[in-house]
């Protein structure tokens, strides 16, 4: 499958005013990285945003970078291993892409597509998907798009667990094996609960302040 490329520009300024105007330029802010690069070390970056937004949109992790210039200049096979957003309007503020090697094992999460019809739906279950995304270790060339998991035979009240499933080829799945990714149900129906109401209680007649309430008199000495 043909990898995206993602063009990208050295740059030397570095800190958040210096990232602000890159921002405001339509370019975003990153850093490539990777113990094969030149020297071992890290390469602060710029890419177009489009580009970017374009490679997050259709959910590619493992693509081409292509460096303009500079020590680390040329193409490299990464991982986009982070992408920073700004938490209420969600702009990519920073990103982060790790250079790997066709070899190198790599660790990424991959998303789980269900496929087919539940037993259990005949009966009047629901599907209910406990886990969207399953952690998974592979080389490059193997990334799958997605994990697929067969709910044909799952029955109502059954659940079907990571150690259940098959891994693609040379795909190893890292979720702990009693993690339930999808089980079946009856639907639960809701149940009305009437407010209690408070007991009325009766009104308390105002207590009148007498010298002292019989009770509390002193009690009367015996005549000896």
């Amino acid at each position: 499958m043909e990898q995206d490329v993602l063009k990208t520009e050295p740059r030397s300024e570095v800190g958040k005013g210096a990232a602000r105007r890159m921002r405001r330029g339509g370019r975003i802010p990153g850093v490539l990285y990777g113990k094969d690069l030149p020297g071992g070390r890290s390469y602060p970056l710029t890419v177009e945003r489009k580009s970017l937004q374009s490679v997050l949109g259709k959910g590619e992790q493992v693509v081409m970078a292509e460096v303009s210039g500079g020590p680390a200049a040329g193409r490299h096979q990464v991982l986009v291993r982070e992408v920073q957003r700004h938490p209420l309007s969600s702009e990519i503020l920073h990103f982060d892409l790790q250079a790997i090697s066709a070899e190198e094992r790599i660790e990424l999460r991959i998303p789980v597509e269900l496929k087919g019809t539940a037993k259990g739906q005949q009966e009047g279950g629901v599907i209910e998907q406990h886990i969207h995304e399953l952690r998974i270790e592979c080389t490059p060339q193997n990334v799958p798009e997605h994990i697929v998991v067969d709910i044909s035979q799952l029955e109502l009240y059954g659940a079907l667990h990571v150690s259940e499933i098959a891994a693609p080829e040379d795909v190893k799945l890292l979720d702990l094996g009693d993690t339930v990714i999808v089980s079946c149900r009856l639907p639960q129906e809701e149940e009305v609960i009437a407010p209690e109401e408070a007991p009325v209680e009766a009104a308390e007649e105002p207590e009148v302040i007498t010298e002292k309430k019989e009770e509390e008199k002193e009690p009367a000495e015996k005549e000896e």
